[in-house]
């Protein structure tokens, strides 16, 4: 149902370590889309986990909040871009929030054929992915 979260967290990699770096990424359903939140630092690592994470939450509608993250390393920006263009050719779509300028640009750079929407607000980027998510259904219908 549209704006209502479901009752279950998927702690995937809920608690993972890396050496040094209290990072984790968690899966949250909403609206048919899934919010998957990091902490920590970013790397080409953590996209991995970020990705297996997406896939197994089942949706193709992902909103990607950065919000809480300390540090995103530059070998980031080509991970995230593949990982838009995974959601795209599936027919999702991938919202990132994050007030970072630099890794916006970063990932514009790394692709510039598949750049993903940014927000500053999670709120937006929800609302731009369960309008994504309707009208792909719409289309399919």
């Amino acid at each position: 149902m549209r704006g209502q979260a479901l009752a279950t967290s998927l702690p995937l990699c809920g608690g993972c370590h890396v050496p040094g770096n209290r990072a984790t990424v968690r899966c949250l359903g909403f609206g048919g889309c899934v919010i998957v939140a990091v902490r920590g630092s970013v790397n080409v690592h953590r996209v991995d986990q970020i990705r297996a994470a997406s896939a197994a939450a089942d949706s193709d509608h992902i909103v990607l909040d950065l919000r809480n993250v300390s540090a995103i390393d530059a070998s980031a920006a080509p991970a995230l871009a593949s990982l838009c263009r995974r959601a795209q050719s599936s027919g999702g779509s991938l919202c990132i929030v994050t007030q970072a300028s630099g890794l916006r640009s970063r990932v514009r750079h790394a692709a510039p054929d598949c750049y993903p929407p940014f927000y500053d607000d999670i709120g937006e980027a929800l609302e731009a992915s369960m309008t994504a998510r309707e009208n792909a259904i719409r289309h399919s219908a």
